[in-house]
């Protein structure tokens, strides 16, 4: 295309020079041999820009082509899961990747503002996010764990990955430093009554600030796994790096949320419960446990009189009317009930990944990092009520 943009420059500036003989003999028209060559001049120009035209076009859809690779959506999840298994595969065995997958990734970084260095894998957030809503229109979220963890050697129990499905707000694919939010936690409005005043709002904001911290699990997977051409175990490989990371990811909301001050000295009742209810400065999405809590909750009456039936924790796992969830990685005891929108996860750009084929070479094992820029903060405490001392029985 640059030789083409150079043949243009050359013919108008023969057309330049054309006009500007008509201007040195002060003449209003051309002659027949001027007016020849000028037609001819312009017909060749407007090949060439016809030409550059259809380059141009051919390249926007090249790339377009690129980004279809990885366009992992249900009508054509069979053939885009193929590229992006292609990708990991030709990394896991030769530490590079070729071709429109290599070109979309490069170009996805530099965007995100990434170095990609070699024997390092970027996965865009993009791709993590069509990846993320095939598994859940294709499967359930426990099948979908019991699938990923299937013939891995990661040293973790599959848990469910609650932070999502709590509401939490997520801001995704965030690209350079800190992200500041703001806690309505202290506000207060006076309504005046008919031909009164009515007094301002008292607004005092106070300032939650999401960093970009790094998030590093490792994993190890034996060479015969990874030289395994079907496409769905390389995605499914893939699926477990962005669930370690997810994991993490709740792990740290149900630390930040045991660390905040207990709303009553303890919960082992339904009457408890409706007192959280009445505490939260909000309205709540949903009541969250632990496993034991769960379990207790689900063979706990909510009126102790004989008449009564109804389980705390009900058949359709709601809990005072509230969606109720449970994790193993919420501590023993510990119950919250709230607003989980006002619980905030940043992701800084997509997973980099890092191979390394020798240090679990006798095992015949390779190991991975893999690193994500994330934070988690809850934005305004008021909009929960909770309890870590519920007893060692839930």
């Amino acid at each position: 295309m640059k030789e083409l943009k150079n043949k243009r420059a050359e013919l108008i500036a023969s057309m330049e020079a054309i006009k500007a003989t008509l201007e040195k003999e002060n003449r209003s028209a051309m002659n027949a041999d001027e007016k020849s060559k000028f037609e001819t001049l312009k017909l060749e120009i407007t090949g060439i820009n016809e030409r550059i035209e259809a380059d141009n076009f051919l390249e926007t859809e090249k790339r377009a082509e690129v980004k279809n690779h990885f366009n992992v959506g249900v009508e054509r999840k069979e053939k885009e899961s193929f590229n992006l298994a292609k990708a990991f595969r030709e990394f896991s065995t030769n530490n590079e990747v070729t071709g429109f997958e290599k070109e979309y990734m490069e170009a996805e970084a530099k965007k995100d503002g990434v170095t990609i260095s070699r024997g390092q894998l970027y996965i865009p957030a993009s791709v993590l996010k069509a990846r993320a809503e095939q598994r859940a229109q294709t499967t359930s979220n426990s099948s979908a764990q019991g699938r990923v963890l299937q013939g891995s050697n990661l040293s973790f129990i599959p848990t469910p990955i609650l932070y999502q499905a709590l509401g939490v707000t997520v801001y995704d694919g965030l690209v350079g430093g800190k992200l500041d939010l703001v806690s309505a936690a202290d506000f207060s409005v006076t309504f005046g009554t008919e031909n009164s005043t009515i007094t301002d709002v008292s607004y005092t904001p106070a300032k939650v600030t999401l960093s970009p911290r790094a998030v590093n699990a490792t994993a190890s997977f034996s060479r015969e796994l990874l030289n395994q051409t079907n496409p769905e175990i390389m995605n499914s490989i893939m699926d477990k790096f962005s669930y370690t990371i997810d994991k993490c990811l709740d792990l740290e909301l149900y630390k930040k949320l045991s660390g905040l001050t207990n709303t009553i000295s303890g919960v082992t009742t339904y009457a408890n419960i409706l007192t959280l209810e009445a505490a939260t400065n909000a309205v709540p999405t949903a009541f969250l446990s632990s496993f034991r809590g769960r379990n207790f909750w689900k063979s706990k009456l909510r009126t102790a009189t004989s008449t009564d039936s109804n389980f705390v924790w009900a058949n359709d796992n709601t809990v005072a009317g509230y969606a109720a969830m449970a994790s193993p990685q919420v501590p023993n005891g510990m119950v919250v009930l709230g607003d989980f929108s006002q619980a905030a996860v940043g992701k800084w750009s997509g997973l980099t990944i890092i191979n390394d084929p020798y240090s679990n070479k006798r095992n015949n094992l390779v190991d991975f990092s893999v690193i994500q820029m994330c934070d988690v903060a809850i934005v305004n405490s008021a909009a929960f009520a909770s309890c870590k001392a519920g007893g060692s029985f839930i």
